[in-house]
């Protein structure tokens, strides 16, 4: 899911320049803009403590993407202005009383709507936001009350929402930084002009954030504990790999029992048996590690798709995991069987396996995604890591240095920067 920011000008053209001295429209309008005026309408309000915590949860955040639509600038002639300065207003109200006119040219930069049934439209996109995490109601009842962005003719109506994130948006040109609420409230107080917001990837003091290659709706499988009269099966943790092959064979089967063929998103491979070249399905051992007291306890496994895809989103996904994973109505959660013969080959031991995915959710910490999805910058595996070739080099520390370049590569890969550095 993304968490988006709609924001309608009602008059069709949006008034809005690049700078203070500029007569260039600034289009798309800048999300810093916007940001300063969510903020103007938070004040406005009353200054919610909660509405002020969403604008600081929402100022932390990487910058947006935006989809706007087409417009063009707008041409307008000069008009004639009082000056701004504060100093000017005694000497302009007695050139006003004595009849003369301290009023200077002015021409106001804006861009109109190409298609004008369309209406004048921006989105702003924060990809993977989940909606549990997201203060959306605190956040669209700011956005409701922001009348402008821009100059105070260019009447808007705004909300916030959670939807799928739109092809094509394009990267923000500027966006705030944790302590511009602070930066905003300084400015104000202080009777200042703010400042921009800075611009987005082109600090060098300020690193490029990066966009996780997962998405952040992940479809957890809890391991289930045995049945009466069933045989214990505790499956090891060295059993992972098999295991998520496993799930990945019966989701496959799914979607035969529907009549249809397994696509790349769930396989991994085109229509023809190619490997697919474009983000899969990634099948996650949850284990009990990291801990002083950790004992290696495999409680379940994690279905993450790629990002911008919500797998329950996906309505041949949910006909394929109904056929393979049938609703227990007292646990209310479907329930995945693994069993026979494909069990028994892949960790030698166990009856039967039951994954369950649903109902009162899993108490256990293991089983939270939000613990294997902050930033960090140290990563390590309690899994063998399984590499996308076999090794060429022969000597063992020629080896070596082809297995942290391959690392290095599949780190790349999905969107982290190459390690600095490897233990082993």
């Amino acid at each position: 899911m993304a968490l988006i920011l709609e924001i309608e000008h009602l008059s069709g053209v949006c008034f809005a320049s690049l700078g203070p001295d500029s007569e260039a429209p600034d289009w798309p309008i800048q999300p810093d803009r916007v940001f300063s005026a969510l903020v103007a309408a938070w004040a406005a309000r009353g200054g919610d403590p909660r509405e002020r915590a969403a604008l600081t949860w929402l100022e932390a955040q990487a910058p947006p993407l935006i989809d706007a639509v087409d417009a063009a600038p707008r041409t307008a002639p000069s008009v004639f202005v009082p000056p701004n300065d504060p100093r000017a207003r005694l000497t302009k109200n007695i050139e006003t009383i004595l009849g003369a006119h301290g009023r200077q040219p002015r021409r106001f930069p804006a861009v109109a709507a190409l298609d004008r049934a369309g209406g004048l439209i921006t989105r702003m996109i924060w990809s993977d936001v989940a909606a549990a995490e997201a203060p959306l109601h605190a956040l669209d009842a700011i956005a409701r009350d922001a009348a402008y962005i821009g100059h105070s003719t260019s009447l808007t109506r705004c909300r916030f929402l959670m939807g799928k994130a739109e092809a094509g948006a394009r990267v923000a040109r500027r966006w705030v930084y944790p302590g511009r609420m602070n930066r905003l409230e300084q400015d104000f107080i202080a009777h200042r002009r703010p400042s921009p917001g800075e611009p987005v990837l082109a600090k060098p003091s300020r690193s490029e954030p990066v966009r996780p290659f997962f998405s952040g709706d992940w479809l957890v499988l809890a391991i289930e504990e045995p049945e009466p009269g069933h045989r214990t099966f505790n499956p090891d943790l060295r059993a992972a790999p098999q295991l998520a092959k496993l799930i990945r064979d019966v989701l496959m089967t799914g979607y035969r029992d529907i009549g249809l063929t397994p696509p790349a998103l769930i396989s991994g491979h085109t229509l023809e048996g190619a490997p697919t070249a474009d983000p899969h399905l990634a099948i996650l051992p949850l284990a009990n590690v990291g801990y002083a007291h950790s004992d290696a306890a495999l409680h379940g496994f994690a279905l993450a798709p790629p990002r911008g895809v919500n797998l329950l989103e996906v309505s041949d996904f949910k006909r394929a995991l109904a056929a393979v994973a049938p609703y227990d109505k007292e646990t209310r959660s479907r329930r995945l069987t693994l069993a026979g013969a494909r069990l028994s080959a892949a960790v030698g031991d166990g009856e039967r396996l039951v994954l369950r995915f649903g109902g009162d959710g899993a108490a256990l910490r293991s089983l939270d995604p939000a613990r294997y999805m902050g930033p960090a910058s140290t990563w390590a595996t309690a899994t063998p890591m399984v590499l996308e070739r076999h090794l060429k080099a022969e000597s063992p520390h020629d080896r070596q240095g082809e297995v942290e370049a391959l690392i290095a590569r599949a780190c790349a890969h999905i969107g982290l920067p190459k390690p600095a550095q490897f233990e082993s």
